[in-house]
C-alpha cells in the first residue's frame, strides 16, 4: 500500500469514528435531556447507556438486558393495602354489634339506641346466608374475615357514597367501613384508618363492583391485584 493509500484509509477510519463518537454524544445527551424533563426514568437512562456503549459487534443484538417484571405477589398484602388511608372528616361513628357476613355487618351508630344493618359499599363476597342459597366457594373464609377484622365492641366510622343512595332495596345502610387508627381524633376530623370494603377485596375475600361509584378505581386496581396472585377466591374458586 502507497504512502497516499495509506493516509486515506486513516482519514476514513478517523471519520468513521468520530462518525460514531458524535452519535454517541448526541444520544446521551438526549437521554440526559430526557431525565431531566421527566421523559425518561433514570433506570432508562442506565439502560440505554448501557446499550450506547456496547461494541460493534453487540449493536445489532438488541437494546440491552431486557428488566423481567416482578413477579406479583402469592399472599395478600393484608392491612397494608387499606391502612393509612385517608379517612374523610365526615365519617360517622358507629360501633359494631354483629357481623352478619362477609360483606354485611350491623352496628350501633353514635348517638342512637336502635341497630342498624349495614352493606359494605362496592364490594360482595360469596354467600353465606342468603335464603334459598347454598353456601358459595369462599363464603366462610370471607365471612370469617370479616369476624376476625370486626369483632363486636369495635368502633368504626361510616362514609357516604354520594353517587349511591343512602341505602340498598333490603333497607340496609350504603356505606365504606373504617376502622381508625389507634391514635385517630374523634369523628368530625380527617384521619387514618384501615377501609374494610378494600382490605377484602385485596386479600381476595371479596369481588369488586363493575358498576362506577366514589372509589371504584381503587377497588378495581385492589381485584386486580389478587387476581395476579391468587389471593382468596382467585386461586381456590
Amino acid at each position: 500500500m502507497s504512502a497516499a493509500s495509506a493516509m486515506i484509509e486513516m482519514e476514513v477510519r478517523m471519520t468513521r469514528r468520530h462518525r460514531r463518537m458524535i452519535v454517541l454524544v448526541a444520544a446521551v445527551a438526549l437521554v440526559v435531556i430526557g431525565v431531566l424533563t421527566g421523559a425518561l426514568k433514570l433506570d432508562d437512562l442506565v439502560s440505554v447507556l448501557g446499550t450506547g456503549t456496547s461494541s460493534g459487534s453487540d449493536a445489532g443484538a438488541g437494546a440491552g438486558p431486557s428488566r423481567t417484571p416482578s413477579a406479583p405477589p402469592t399472599t395478600p398484602s393484608g392491612p397494608a393495602v387499606g391502612s393509612d388511608t385517608a379517612m374523610p372528616a365526615s365519617a360517622e361513628a358507629a360501633t359494631i354489634v354483629r357481623v352478619v357476613d362477609g360483606d354485611t355487618v350491623v352496628v350501633r351508630r353514635a348517638g342512637r339506641t336502635d341497630d342498624e344493618t349495614v352493606r359494605l359499599a362496592g364490594i360482595d363476597t360469596p354467600e353465606t346466608v342468603k335464603p334459598n342459597s347454598p353456601v358459595e366457594c369462599w363464603g366462610p373464609e370471607a365471612s370469617d374475615r370479616a369476624h376476625a377484622l370486626l369483632p363486636v365492641g369495635t368502633a368504626v366510622r361510616l362514609e357516604p357514597d354520594p353517587t349511591q343512595g343512602d341505602a340498598d332495596r333490603y333497607g340496609r345502610l350504603l356505606r365504606y367501613l373504617w376502622v381508625p387508627a389507634a391514635d385517630a381524633p374523634a369523628a368530625g376530623s380527617a384521619t387514618s384508618g384501615t377501609l374494610i370494603n378494600l382490605q377484602l377485596v385485596d386479600e381476595g375475600a371479596a369481588e369488586a363492583y363493575r358498576d362506577r361509584h366514589a372509589r371504584w378505581q381503587q377497588f378495581q386496581d385492589a381485584e386486580a391485584r389478587a387476581r395476579a396472585s391468587g389471593a382468596g377466591l382467585w386461586g381456590a374458586c
